[in-house]
């Protein structure tokens, strides 16, 4: 099952790339307004299973951060 849900999540990180990379030619509103509909689907989504993802989401940064050598973080 975890072997799955890598190999979805893998499958979403490159359509969402995919998405980004070709939207070159809209507008930053453009852009702002879809990103923004992508977000809220993902946390109505994530409270759907019972996970706050904004939570989730700066867990995953204070661990980056960590990780991270302290040249890169004080610059």
């Amino acid at each position: 099952m975890a072997e799955i849900q890598k190999t979805d999540l893998t499958t979403v990180k490159k359509v969402l790339t995919s998405f980004a990379l070709g939207r070159t030619q809209d507008s930053t509103v453009q852009l702002e307004a879809e990103f923004g509909d992508l977000l809220l689907f993902m946390i109505n989504l994530a409270d759907k299973q019972g996970i706050d993802l904004l939570r989730a989401g700066q867990r995953q940064v204070e661990r980056r951060a960590k990780t991270m050598p302290r040249a890169v973080r004080s610059s």
